[in-house]
C-alpha cells in the first residue's frame, strides 16, 4: 500500500522547478517597500562622508555600512580641530585656512553610538580638500 501511495505522489510532483525573481520594491496600497538588502543602508555604501558621533567625535572617510547605532568607515581620519564656520561648510567645501587638526589615516573605524550620528555627505572638492591635509602628529 505504502508503494503505491509513494508512487502516486512522485506523479504529482513537478518535474522542473520555476525560478522566481525577487523585486528590489513592492507597492502595496501606494505605499513604497524595499526589500532589506537593497536598502539606503547599502546604497550609501562608498560615499564620502563626515560622521559626528556622541561619544567617538567627529571623523571622516568611505562609508562602508550602517546598521542601527554602528557605523564602519573605511580610510578615516578624526577631526580634532577644523577652521570653517560648520561642519556643513566642511561638507560642502572643505577645510578652511587655519588651525586644522587631523588624525593620520585609518584603514577601518567602526564608531558605536547609541546617541545617533549625524552624517554628512561630502562634495567632491571637500573629500580632496580633506583628504590633501597633512596629519596632525605629535612629536
Amino acid at each position: 500500500m505504502m508503494a503505491k501511495i509513494k508512487a502516486k505522489l512522485k506523479k504529482l510532483k513537478p518535474k522542473r522547478r520555476i525560478k522566481v525573481s525577487k523585486p528590489d520594491t513592492m507597492m502595496i496600497d501606494d505605499v513604497k517597500y524595499v526589500r532589506a538588502d537593497k536598502s539606503e543602508e547599502k546604497e550609501m555604501a562608498g560615499d564620502y562622508v563626515i560622521v559626528r558621533a556622541h561619544t567617538a567625535g567627529v571623523h571622516a572617510g568611505y562609508m562602508q555600512s550602517r546598521t542601527g547605532d554602528t557605523i564602519i568607515l573605511n580610510k578615516s581620519r578624526r577631526l580634532w580641530q577644523w577652521s570653517g564656520a560648520s561642519l556643513s561648510q566642511v561638507a560642502t567645501s572643505g577645510l578652511a585656512n587655519g588651525t586644522n587638526k587631523i588624525g593620520a589615516e585609518v584603514p577601518k573605524t567602526e564608531i558605536v553610538s547609541p546617541q545617533g550620528f549625524e552624517i554628512l555627505f561630502c562634495t567632491k572638492e571637500a573629500k580632496k580638500n580633506i583628504e590633501g591635509f597633512s596629519p596632525w602628529l605629535v612629536k
